[in-house]
């Protein structure tokens, strides 16, 4: 009985240690955004770069607007011929 109550004490203190440990990062995460968020609003520092992946989704996006302008242009072009 004593050994199953130490074990169980420990793993109680261990699951301690690691909530503890993570809210910790997760609270100087959000610090650091808040902190970094405040900058930019002072001018004091310049905006994080954009996303990656959004600025290839915008890409994509006016492209496909070009082709079609172009394929529109094409088929008008191709009607008067």
């Amino acid at each position: 009985m004593v050994k199953e109550r130490t074990k169980d004490q420990s793993e109680n203190d261990a699951s301690l240690i690691i909530q503890r440990r993570l809210k910790g990062i997760l609270a100087r995460k959000r610090i650091d955004e808040l902190r970094q968020e405040e900058m930019v609003f002072l001018g004091m520092s310049r905006k994080p770069k954009n996303d990656p992946i959004a600025r290839m989704v915008k890409t994509m996006k006016q492209r496909k607007e070009t082709q079609e302008s172009y394929m529109e242009k094409y088929i008008d072009a191709k009607d008067d011929v």
